[in-house]
């Protein structure tokens, strides 16, 4: 049953639904919670690539890195510090990644955290300045909008510890996702 929901919440009908799930029913998931506030959620992930592989989802219906606007500056900040303060908690996690385009399963913004040998080495990738939550992810929907080939799958790659950012890029099948367990 688990598996026949992630599938579903995959699926671009499901979309909205989805959306409004993380937003105002983040309780009826068939997710195990780790932690949460007010406007974020931390999830371990359903299909883990590795162990401890979490996710950080804000609590409203944002699509993708790339549909994010001035309002959900809020959430952002709010998914941002719940992001590099699991980090900084757990030994074991070094990365948060955010997927956008191809390699954005579930049309949800949300965020990965990961250790540092579970991200594949990368197509092609341009550093990014570290900075706040907002100006960094302007930056990074810059260059995904005018670096990123059209179709391809990309994402924002931020390593708290080294206060380093980059977008990162592939061949535009799903299967290159860093977050992705390889099948």
């Amino acid at each position: 049953m688990r598996r026949l929901l992630f599938r579903l919440s995959r699926s671009r009908p499901m979309g909205p639904l989805v959306r409004w799930m993380f937003a105002h029913a983040a309780w009826l998931l068939p997710l195990r919670v780790v932690a949460r506030t007010r406007r974020a959620v931390v999830f371990d992930h359903p299909q883990p690539t590795c162990e401890g592989h979490l996710l950080v989802v804000p609590r409203r219906a944002i699509r993708s890195l790339t549909a994010v606007t001035a309002q959900d500056g809020p959430w952002l900040r709010e998914l941002w510090e719940l992001a590099f303060a699991r980090v900084a908690a757990e030994p074991s996690l070094a990365l948060v990644v955010i997927n956008a385009h191809a390699w954005q399963d579930v049309p949800q913004l949300h965020a990965h955290l990961l250790p540092a040998d579970e991200v594949p080495p990368r197509v092609h990738e341009l550093a990014i300045e570290l900075a706040d939550a907002e100006t960094t992810l302007r930056r990074a929907q810059v260059v995904m909008r005018s670096e990123v080939p059209q179709g391809r799958g990309c994402a924002l790659v931020l390593d708290p510890a080294a206060r380093t950012a980059s977008v990162v890029w592939g061949r535009e099948r799903a299967r290159e996702d860093p977050t992705r367990r390889q099948r």
